[in-house]
């Protein structure tokens, strides 16, 4: 049976820590809530102002890349053609570079797992890969059908993942940035998706046409094989998703006052 963790306030994002012994919750108050994963118990809740790195990420409206050298973020370039640029920016906070990012503005950004790469889907239906250290324009993917609204690169860097509203998973190889393959399996709209930290594992959450508040599914794919090993139930739009490093929990958040918690082993 799933386990649910109570939060005073909505809850946005999740990340495990200490190896999956603790879960992270930035929520809508502007804190962030950290629960004992095996228990359930609150720990402590933490002011944005004394958040540490590990959780400042999922607090931040920037996209961050592991160990915070870099972060990105979307701006509008040009309100009356919607045009947009994506803004790179170093540890000190100074511009990198800037970058176009298509029209109708950015869905989904992720960093590569050492920052090297950033890749960008946006609502026109394209996605763009860029080099962070001078800012080539690694692939640009026109070819796709669908925003892109879940994205994550896989911990060894050698495959992204994105997803969106047709209900498909997209994977590039990171090294010749070609489509490789496409996992099938998804009853709704694609919202949230991750890798489990050995790569092994994918999961993605939906969210209905009808409704944000309409049930989904959660499913957790075996990456290797691309079939869904398992699926769950959700309430309503999943907003974000975590397994944990021990490979015993997955995570879900809904925008809502509680995390769901489901035992993999």
């Amino acid at each position: 049976m799933p386990r649910t963790l109570d939060s005073e306030a909505n809850v946005r994002a999740v990340a495990f820590l200490d190896g999956g012994a603790a879960l992270a919750g930035w929520c809508s108050d502007r804190k962030a809530r950290v629960w004992d994963t095996a228990t359930g118990r609150l720990r402590e809740t933490l002011e944005r102002a004394s958040l540490p790195p590990s959780i400042a990420a999922l607090a931040s409206p920037l996209v961050t890349s592991a160990g915070g050298a870099l972060t990105s973020e979307a701006l509008i370039a040009n309100k009356q053609w919607n045009e947009n640029t994506v803004r790179v920016r170093d540890r000190s906070g100074a511009d990198k570079f800037r970058l176009p990012a298509g029209l109708g503005g950015v869905s989904v950004m992720a960093f590569s797992p050492g920052g090297q790469a950033l890749a960008a889907g946006s609502y026109d239906t394209s996605l763009r890969v860029w080099n962070t250290a001078n800012g080539e324009l690694l692939r640009h993917v026109e070819e796709l059908p669908i925003s892109m609204f879940a994205m994550d690169f896989s911990p060894d860097g050698r495959w992204l993942a994105a997803a969106g509203a047709d209900r498909i998973v997209y994977v590039w190889d990171a090294t010749t940035w070609r489509l490789a393959r496409k996992l099938s399996g998804q009853p709704e709209m694609i919202s949230a998706l991750a890798f489990s930290s050995d790569g092994r594992r994918l999961a993605t959450g939906g969210f209905s046409v009808l409704t944000v508040s309409h049930p989904v599914k959660i499913l957790l794919w075996d990456f290797a094989s691309g079939k869904p090993e398992r699926t769950f139930d959700a309430p309503s739009r999943v907003n974000s998703l975590a397994l944990s490093p021990d490979g015993r929990w997955l995570a879900a958040a809904f925008g809502s006052r509680s995390v769901v918690l489901h035992a993999l082993a």
